[in-house]
């Protein structure tokens, strides 16, 4: 570790590269330290919320993070699972990426709200095949209630 570090992180997880990245962007000289040699066969993230990527974008990453994951058309569905080899016990169906910026850009438009608004309200339209239509209600500085939440749909 040089002289001139100023903040060491353990850890080149998502929340030690973030971290590394961030202080880098405002000046600040870091060291990161990594015990593993390269990257995992299963990475610890493979997918980023909507927090995760409202904080890349405010680092301005965002584009390049959604440029490098999955097509923007492929739907974000989660699915609970015990095995593989069984049918899921759940499914949370979610828009996909495109679904939910033509939603958003769909809603500022009817209701004048800009996506920096304190509450926002997305709905996502019955899409193709089997995707269910969900409502949900974003609050940036309060958690959501559980009347506000998608509804969990039983396989």
């Amino acid at each position: 570790m040089g002289a001139d570090t100023e903040v060491l992180i353990v850890g080149a997880g998502p929340v030690g590269l973030t971290l590394a990245i961030d202080l880098g962007q405002k000046g600040v000289r870091c060291t990161l330290i990594e015990r593993k040699e390269a990257p995992q066969f299963l990475p610890k993230m493979e997918r980023c919320n909507a927090r995760t990527m409202e904080i890349f974008r405010r680092m301005g990453l965002a584009g390049k993070i959604r440029a490098a994951g999955l097509d923007r058309n492929v739907p974000m569905d989660v699915y609970v699972i015990l095995a593989m080899n069984q049918p899921p016990l759940l499914r949370l169906p979610y828009p996909s990426v495109a679904e939910a910026q033509g939603l958003r850009r769909q809603e500022e438009a009817t209701s004048g709200a800009t996506g920096d608004a304190l509450a926002t309200r997305t709905s996502a339209a019955k899409a193709a095949g089997s995707r269910t239509a969900m409502s949900a209600r974003t609050l940036r500085s309060t958690s959501t209630p559980a009347s506000r939440r998608p509804a969990m749909k039983r396989l």
